[in-house]
């Protein structure tokens, strides 16, 4: 068969089969001069949720991610004409199929792919080079808060979600899991790549304690509370390394009458040479 054969081929899946992937000589095509008509709009919203739920598609099969994505896109067609964010309700209407666990192991997944997709879109801010932490001593946990890089997200389950996903991201990973258990995904871009991190024993208490506004002190207590094994020393490594501190704050007691009322002023630790 020659190319120009091959290439008909391949352009006549990518026009009937919403899943296929869309041809290199046509991807750089201008939308805007493309006239599509209501089947083609579907079929390019197909597309677009099984770019975002790759996972998903590869867990529940073609025709399975094919009759929910039409579904929902018949039922919540986007209200902006924005492609990067269509499909962010994808996971509550996977939810919403039905109450066995595998609807809520499936929108589990969902949820860490959707959290992935607005990392990828969101701010960039820089962060604290890993050593900053280090200079923050135990005595100043208590009063100390920590402020993190804007595409993070948390995402926690009754599921190995990250276990999972991560599986996924190969043809080789289709392997039998040893052990089912609950798992809490970190998620963010403080670069270029998305990271998926597996937080540790208590860490997304931790981590939810942090991002609500608490002390490093307070937030730590709260993750031995939910579990013994917690290790703040582990977390903070963890932090550090992944580089998604942006800058500490400090809570400062504020007497007012008949009072005290917590007062939360960011800190600007000098950054460190690389």
């Amino acid at each position: 068969m020659n190319s120009l054969a091959i290439f008909q081929d391949k352009l006549a899946v990518a026009l009937f089969d919403p899943l296929a992937g869309v041809l290199a000589a046509i991807a750089n095509v201008d939308r805007h001069a493309v006239d599509f008509g209501h089947a083609g709009i579907g079929a390019f919203l197909v597309r677009a949720l099984a770019a975002r739920y790759p996972v998903v598609r590869r867990l529940i099969g073609d025709d399975s991610f094919l009759d929910a994505a039409r579904r929902f896109v018949a039922k919540q067609p986007p209200r902006l004409p924005i492609v990067q964010h269509f499909g962010e309700t994808f996971p509550h209407y996977l939810r919403s199929l039905g109450e066995a666990a595998s609807f809520d192991y499936v929108a589990d997944i969902a949820e860490l792919e959707a959290a992935r997709a607005r990392a990828y879109h969101s701010a960039d801010a820089p962060t604290l080079d890993a050593r900053a932490l280090s200079f923050l001593s135990m005595a100043r946990f208590n009063e100390c808060g920590l402020i993190f890089h804007p595409s993070l997200a948390l995402v926690a389950s009754r599921f190995p979600i990250v276990t999972i996903w991560q599986a996924n991201q190969t043809d080789a990973g289709r392997g039998i899991l040893d052990r089912w258990r609950p798992e809490a995904a970190l998620i963010a871009r403080p670069f270029l790549d998305v990271d998926v991190l597996l937080l540790p024993a208590g860490g997304h208490v931790f981590m939810d304690a942090l991002l609500s506004g608490s002390t490093i002190g307070a937030a730590a207590v709260s993750a031995r509370d939910d579990d013994p094994e917690f290790d703040l020393e582990a977390s903070l490594t963890m932090l550090a390394r992944a580089n998604l501190v942006v800058s500490f704050h400090r809570r400062v007691a504020d007497v007012g009458i008949g009072h005290l009322r917590a007062r939360t002023t960011p800190l600007a630790p000098k950054r460190l040479p690389r």
